[in-house]
């Protein structure tokens, strides 16, 4: 939407660019400077594909910080997940651009709100815990130019727990 681009074009401060166009997460790293951070986005990529992705920013000597907060514990997870639809009756209103039609499939037939709810449930079984991060991360190999480092830290006063993986040149010239 050209509408929501010039938006966050007037938005930007000079401290944080961003690129416009769709571009794949390898190209990004191949081709774009910068740090590359990712939210929530870790589940998305099997351990392939985020393998390949890891070794691509090392050989690109980028930056990256991926964070995830989804995890496979269901019997914590389950109560989060089922206030998803009741969080979409209380802000369905809100959304803008305003449309009948969305809210006829939120509150009449609620596909939007199950779909929403199914979609979170089939990330969190697809997330990673911090052993597989950790064993993704040794499966790179050892490299004298670059650092790793995967985990996980607390956030929402303890309700949260985020995974990430950081890596980062240990020649900054690369950047």
């Amino acid at each position: 939407n050209k509408n929501s681009t010039l938006e966050i074009a007037k938005l930007e401060n000079g401290n944080i660019r961003y690129f416009p166009e769709a571009i794949d997460a390898g190209d990004a790293l191949r081709k774009l400077p910068g740090i590359h951070v990712m939210f929530s986005a870790l589940h998305h990529f099997d351990e392939d594909e985020l393998t390949a992705l890891l070794q691509t920013a090392a050989a690109a000597g980028r930056p990256l910080a991926f964070f995830d907060y989804s995890r496979r514990n269901l019997p914590a997870e389950l109560p989060p997940l089922l206030m998803v639809p009741f969080l979409i009756f209380l802000i369905a209103p809100l959304i803008r651009p305003f449309s009948w039609r969305q809210l006829f499939y939120i509150y009449i037939i609620p596909v939007i709100p199950f779909l929403v709810a199914l979609d979170g449930f089939i990330s969190r079984l697809r997330s990673y815990n911090c052993e597989e991060l950790h064993k993704i991360i040794e499966g790179l190999g050892g490299s004298p130019d670059y650092h790793w480092q995967s985990g996980r830290f607390s956030s929402m006063l303890g309700l949260c727990a985020v995974h990430f993986i950081v890596g980062s040149p240990k020649n900054k010239e690369k950047t």
